[in-house]
This record gives C-alpha cells, sequence and structure tokens, in this order.
C-alpha cells in the first residue's frame, strides 16, 4: 500500500558504506571489552549500517522475563557501553510476539552520534549482566530512508541490521522477528531479509495476517524512541520474522541474516527498527517465553489509571448498593459497576481491543485471562484520536481517556478472554467497545465465543458486525444461549440479523450509510450489509451468558470488527 505525498528531490551526503559482518565461527560467542573493566561474555553481535554524519540513533534493549541486558557499541569514534540506564523516560512497547514490555531499572541504552564526516557502520553487542541466555527487545530510534533512496545505486537504497547467527541462537525456541514502525504518515516501510551469499529470505511491505509471517497489521501497537515518545504502528508498516529452526548455519544460508529497512516507491521518513530475539544454549532456554504477563513496573497514569496487571475480581458484588462486577487492580485501580463480554482467540492471534466513551464516560478496561491474571488498562495515549459514529451511538470524538489494549494469544490452543468495562468513577453511562482484527475463517470458525454476560446493571448492548474495509464480509448475527441454541423472542421469532437495514434483520433496522469506526489510520465504513442486534435484558435474563454465531454470507474467509455499544444503568 502506497502513501500519496508531494515529490520530494533527496541529496545523498557522505557515503553509503556497505554492511560487512565480522566472520565469526557458527560455535563462537561473542565478547566485548568495553575498555572500563565492563567485559560483555556469551553477546549477541548486531551490525548496523549506513548511519548517516551528523545522525544521532538511540540503542535501547528491553529485557524479557528477568533477561538484565548490557548493550555495547562499537563506533569510528570509539567504544560505548551501558548496563543500567541512568534515568529512566518511560520506553514503553507493545508488539504482536512480545506483548506489553516496559523500560525497567535493568534496561540499558546508549545514544550515538556520527561526527565522522561520513557514513559510518556500528556493532551492537547485547548481552545479560549475568552472562544468561533470554530474549529481549531493541528499539533503535533516529533513522531516516530519506538519504539512502538517493542513493544512486538501486541495489544499495537501504539501511541494514545484520545479525551473526550461531548456535545459541538458532537453539532459541523465540522466532526472529523485526518490525520496521514508520515515525510519521507520509513513511511507507518495507524490509527484505537475506542471507551470508545475499539470498533471498523473505520480504514485507505492510504486515497482514495473511502476510508477512502472518503477525497481522502493526494498527494499535506501539513502540518508544529513546526519549519516551510513542511511535505507533499503523497498516503500512512491516514485520518480518524467521523461526530459529529453519536457520542452517552450516549449510548454504552461512552465519549471517541481514534485515534490509527501505521504503516503498520513496515515501521515505523517520523510522524505528524493533527487533525481538532470544538465544540459548543446548535448546533450552532459561526464561520462560513472555506471554504478555510480564510484571513491570506500572508506567505513569494521568487519573491513576494506567496499565498494569494483576488484582482481584468479584462479580458477586457485597451488599450496600454495588452492582456489576467489580475489580481491585494492583495499580490501586478500582473498577465498579463493570460489565462483562467475553472474545476468545485462536493460537497466536492478535487482536486490538479498545473502548470509546461517550458523553463523559471515562472508560477503565480490565481484560481477565484463564489463569486469573488480569490486565488493567485505563487511558492510553495511542487510542486518544480513535472515534467513531454509529446509529445508536451519535458521534463519539476522539478522547484521552480511551482505553486500548492489543492483546496476543501466544498459546497453541485458543483462549477464552473476558473483558470488564466500567467508568472511572464508578458512574452509569455508555460507551462503545471494539474488538478489531477478527478473523472469519470460513473452514473453522471460532467467533462463536464472542458475547456478553447479563449483569444487574446491563440496560441494553447493541452488537455491530462490521466489514474490515475489503468488501469482502456480509455480516450475519445469530444470538445463542449457552448450550448454543437459537434465541427466540415472545413471538417465537429468532434473534438475528443479515443486512441491518432490511427486514431481514430481527428488531429494529438501521441504516449503516455514513456510519464509522476509525482507529488511526484505518477506517470501517458502514455499509447495507453490516449485521446489527440491540438487546434489551429482562429479569429473566440475569446472570445469563450469550454468544452471537457470526458468519459471513459470501461462504469465505475475511475481516470484520465487533463492536459493543452498552448501556450501564444500576437498578
Amino acid at each position: 500500500m502506497l502513501r500519496n505525498i508531494s515529490h520530494k528531490f533527496f541529496i545523498l551526503f557522505g557515503l553509503v558504506i556497505l554492511l560487512v559482518m565480522p566472520t565469526i565461527g557458527v560455535s563462537a560467542q561473542a565478547s566485548l571489552d568495553c575498555g572500563d573493566g565492563t567485559i560483555l561474555n556469551n553477546a549477541v553481535l548486531l551490525t548496523l549500517a549506513p548511519v548517516a554524519n551528523g545522525d544521532t540513533i538511540g540503542i535501547t534493549v528491553l529485557g524479557i522475563d528477568g533477561f538484565d541486558p548490557v548493550v555495547g557499541v562499537v563506533t569510528p569514534q570509539g567504544t560505548f557501553c551501558n548496563d543500567d540506564k541512568p534515568t529512566s523516560t518511560g520506553i514503553r512497547t507493545n508488539l504482536p510476539t512480545t506483548a506489553q514490555v516496559d523500560e525497567q531499572t535493568t534496561s540499558a541504552q546508549v545514544i550515538y552520534t556520527n561526527s565522522t564526516g561520513s557514513s559510518a557502520s556500528v556493532d551492537i553487542f547485547i548481552a545479560d549482566y549475568q552472562q544468561r541466555y533470554g530474549q529481549f527487545l531493541l528499539l533503535i530510534d533516529g533513522l531516516d530512508t530519506t538519504a539512502v533512496s538517493a542513493n544512486p545505486q538501486p541495489a544499495m537504497r537501504y539501511q541494514a541490521l545484520g545479525i551473526t547467527l550461531d548456535e545459541r541462537i538458532v537453539s532459541s525456541p523465540i522466532p526472529i522477528t523485526a518490525y520496521q514502525i514508520g515515525v510519521t504518515d507520509n513513511m511507507d516501510p518495507f524490509i527484505r531479509a537475506v542471507d551470508t551469499s545475499q539470498t533471498l529470505i523473505g520480504e514485507c511491505d505492510d504486515s497482514s495476517p495473511t502476510t508477512c509471517s502472518n503477525l497481522g497489521s502493526l494498527s494499535g501497537f506501539y513502540v518508544a524512541d529513546s526519549s519516551g515518545n510513542i511511535v505507533a504502528g499503523d497498516t503500512l508498516d512491516a514485520a518480518l520474522q524467521y523461526a530459529p529452526a529453519q536457520i542452517d548455519i552450516n549449510g548454504t544460508m552461512g552465519n549471517q541474516m541481514v534485515f534490509r529497512f527501505m521504503s516503498v516507491n520513496n515515501n521515505d521518513g523517520p523510522y524505528m527498527i524493533a527487533l525481538h530475539m532470544g538465544f540459548a544454549e543446548g535448546g533450552q532456554q532459561q526464561f520462560v517465553p513472555n506471554n504478555g504477563n510480564q510484571n513491570n513496573p506500572p508506567p505513569p497514569n494521568n487519573n491513576g489509571g494506567g496499565n498494569n496487571n494483576g488484582g482481584v475480581v468479584s462479580n458477586n458484588p457485597p451488599s450496600g448498593g454495588q452492582h456489576g462486577i467489580s475489580i481491585s487492580c494492583s495499580n490501586g485501580v478500582t473498577l465498579q459497576n463493570g460489565v462483562e463480554f467475553i472474545t476468545q482467540l485462536k493460537p497466536n492471534e492478535t487482536r486490538n481491543i479498545y473502548a470509546l466513551g461517550i458523553n463523559g464516560f471515562d472508560p477503565v478496561m480490565v481484560i481477565a485471562e484463564p489463569s486469573g491474571n488480569i490486565i488493567c488498562v485505563d487511558d492510553e495515549p495511542i487510542a486518544s484520536d480513535y472515534e467513531a459514529n454509529l446509529p445508536t451511538t451519535g458521534s463519539i470524538p476522539s478522547s484521552s481517556t480511551n482505553a486500548l489494549y492489543a492483546y496476543t494469544n501466544n498459546t497453541n490452543q485458543a483462549v477464552r478472554l473476558s473483558i470488564i468495562i466500567g467508568d472511572y468513577a464508578g458512574r452509569d453511562g455508555e460507551f462503545l467497545l471494539v474488538i478489531n482484527d477478527m478473523y472469519f475463517d470460513f473452514n473453522a470458525n471460532l467467533s462463536t465465543y464472542e458475547g456478553f454476560t447479563v449483569t444487574d446493571n446491563l440496560a441494553s448492548v447493541t452488537t455491530y458486525a462490521i466489514d474490515a474495509g475489503g468488501g469482502t464480509f456480509d455480516a450475519f448475527l445469530r444470538l445463542v444461549d449457552d448450550q448454543l441454541a437459537p434465541v427466540v423472542d415472545g413471538t417465537g421469532q429468532t434473534v438475528e440479523c443479515d443486512d441491518a437495514s432490511a427486514v431481514t434483520c430481527w428488531g429494529q433496522s438501521y441504516n449503516m450509510n455514513g456510519s464509522f469506526i476509525r482507529q488511526r489510520q484505518s477506517i470501517a465504513n458502514g455499509s447495507g450489509t453490516d449485521a446489527v442486534i440491540r438487546f434489551v435484558p429482562s429479569p429473566s435474563d440475569l446472570n445469563k451468558t450469550y454468544y452471537f454465531f457470526i458468519n459471513n454470507q459470501l461462504n469465505q474467509s475475511a475481516y470484520y470488527n465487533l463492536a459493543y455499544h452498552a448501556v450501564i444503568a444500576t437498578p
């Protein structure tokens, strides 16, 4: 996908240096003497080139699951090493393969400015402080494709990050995943991976669930630069993944893998690299692969909320006038008067889940996992410009109080999640819960388990199934009970909907023309083939759970968005 921008002229200052990787035996372990008494042993070696003269890059390493990173950067101007960052900048990240990983006191960072007068190549060494094995997330900011795209040699129009492969890396169960995320809207990333002989391994333009290693769109995900500034992903960003088990370091591939970062049709600009990888000894990793439950210190928050794991859930509220679901998060936030929705994710599936408040409602969202772990989410800056306009909600403008979480099921089996939404102050009101990036698999549909629980404070819920933008999803909704039997009303009619504006839809008809749900650059426009069901519970429905059977009337696999407009009113 291309971004339309005005024509620009680019001038290349200095020389673009070819990426030259040191020759290291496949059983060797990289090491670095920092010159100050610090020695990095059992390190991973990477090489970045070119860094243009005058450019400043930030190199940050976040450990995952207890990995305590130390980073060393070898440049033409000397060697620079860092163990623990001296000052916290509040770096926060959330990517499909890592879930949320935030800066800790053990994070490492080097800021480098190339003042050599020409382009430079830098070697990056990453090790654990105690020389252990594990996994980490490398972030590099300050990069820009503008200069390299002006190279008169088309074959050299890229910046490259090379990995020196050895038996520790190919023994790790953690896939090597490279992300390229544009800092500005006019940057359209493209990644290409090659081996030692420059043979193409893979490439990625716009990451989607059906391309680029099936990682899905990066819309809703984010990284942060060395100063803590959030860089949001979108549908044009790229991600490329390679499983270590596929790497034969003794064969034709050799001991090098190089990711080349460039742009599409010179839609250039600044970007960031995020590299998630691991290394192990003898095929056994000493740390458990990240599952999104990392116990990081809670990041700064605006009104006492923020993202945090842990807490206590109660759906049997005590007497004294409390209603709905109550949750106490370990960051001090207490969600009261909440309502529950249910979603199911297939193995390795990622979904963006977000809540937009209506008329002053300040949503707090809690995601409860089968293990009992809960993820508490309040104000999310990435979602501050999300908006929607649906028949029952009217216009929902952008708001700094919107809540967002990108959840990845890192297991090999389907996962059923509970999503609880309430107002920050426990007030009654309305909100829109949106679950993006849902994939209807015509051959193996698992979307039946999308639904809600009727609590005493749920006044109504209107459910929308909307094509995600490809024009290939003609929605059908049928309400079923917890035994998956169709629900019928008092007249014997089945509660189901084909086209929202037609007589084929139970209950009230809705004109979806002009409706939309917008998530940054991604927009889903309503159409006559969308499905809508408005459900008003009766006293007999209390504590029951209802699901939706979801189908595509075009009998094919496609993407769609599911949205719930809920009204909370205490009885």
